[in-house]
């Protein structure tokens, strides 16, 4: 598989889940400190993946 293919596989679900995250916090109230960090942290997770499954290959 291509490089994009693998990324957008991973940040597919991974997207879905942040908005799923994301949409309900702002409409209770605006961006907190917990979501902001959750969606750094998720982020970063899948630029790491997509960094180290690239070189794997």
């Amino acid at each position: 598989m291509s490089r994009a293919v693998r990324i957008a596989i991973v940040a597919g679900p991974v997207a879905a889940l942040v908005l799923g995250i994301l949409v309900p916090s702002v409409l209770e109230g605006g961006f907190s400190v917990n979501t902001t960090a959750m969606t750094v942290v998720v982020v970063g997770t899948v630029l790491a993946a997509g960094l180290f499954g690239d070189s794997k290959t």
